[in-house]
């Protein structure tokens, strides 16, 4: 497997690399269905599903992707850092100064993609432009043959963010996520002592609201209707 070649070259214990391989040439599943197991079947991708060291595992994995990314030049830099590319997980930001970098940049994630056997979700895919001239035609970005659709919003990590002169948040969908758990809440547990409700808010619907605001640039009106809440 590519992930052992990795860990090889990044100099991990051969002996580890062995245990990692014992573990995964092992490894198999089942499909659960109205409490009945299906009949196991052997996984020969990926990482182990909530396993304690996938993460890191993917991380390695992941890692050559974002340092071709910037050897490139392509994408956004910040006082000479690159910022081109923000990756969470399996979760993958692009960012770039113009359309031209932008298809750089995805060219070079499908090409990797390819030799390293990772599929990236063209479904799940889209480009969005944040500036004064986001509403000008824009030229058709692709990865690989697939066209991605140009949009006026999407969601990074349970944020939605918004087009526009620069880049906003979109604090309707964190109220709606708060009102709505409050709402159930309130609803099942009408017979329960006030304070065991008040209790359930604070740990089950509170961080609905707060969820991010520390890496968030809100503007004062979106502060007060947040709180509001």
């Amino acid at each position: 497997m590519k992930l052992f070649d990795k860990l090889y070259k990044r100099n991990i214990p051969v002996c580890l690399i062995s245990v990692f391989c014992d573990w995964y040439s092992k490894l198999c599943s089942y499909v659960q269905w109205n409490g009945v197991l299906s009949e196991p079947f052997k996984v020969s991708q990926g990482v182990r599903q909530g396993g304690v060291l996938s993460p890191f595992l993917f991380n390695i994995y992941i890692d050559d992707l974002i340092t071709l990314l910037e050897s490139t030049g392509f994408g956004c830099y910040v006082a000479y850092e690159f910022i081109g590319v923000i990756v969470y997980a399996d979760d993958i930001l692009l960012l770039s100064a113009s359309v031209s970098g932008l298809q750089n940049m995805l060219d070079i994630c499908h090409i990797y993609g390819v030799s390293n056997c990772v599929t990236f979700n063209h479904n799940k895919s889209v480009c969005m432009i944040i500036g004064p001239n986001r509403n000008k035609p824009t030229a058709d970005m692709f990865l690989g043959s697939l066209k991605l659709e140009w949009v006026t919003c999407f969601k990074y990590l349970g944020i939605v963010f918004n087009s526009a002169c620069k880049i906003s948040i979109d604090t309707s969908s964190i109220r709606r996520k708060f009102y709505a758990s409050c709402n159930g809440i309130l609803a099942y547990c009408k017979s329960a002592d006030e304070f065991i409700r008040l209790s359930l808010i604070k740990s089950f619907c509170l961080p609905l609201l707060c969820y991010c605001l520390g890496a968030l640039e809100l503007s004062s009106q979106q502060v007060k209707t947040l709180a509001v809440c």
